[in-house]
């Protein structure tokens, strides 16, 4: 599942675009990238606060730039 609509793997030269039916409205760009921070956050019902109820099912991870290993980070 994602926001973004599915694309031909073997094209390079293709654009990301988000998958405008899953919103009803569409929102800016701007309002889209904080909506993005606040739930990977663990703000899921955009309330501004952050708790248990809404923990969101993602997890983020880095990459370690010297082995290319992903590394979870913790909430």
């Amino acid at each position: 599942n994602t926001i973004y609509r599915p694309h031909d793997q073997t094209n390079r030269d293709v654009d990301i675009r988000l998958d405008d039916t899953i919103f009803n409205t569409l929102p800016s760009d701007d309002d889209l990238a904080n909506m993005i921070t606040q739930w990977i956050n663990g703000d899921t019902d955009f309330n501004g606060q952050i708790d248990f109820d809404d923990e969101p099912l993602s997890r983020l991870y880095l990459v370690q730039s010297y082995t290319g290993e992903l590394k979870e980070v913790l909430r």
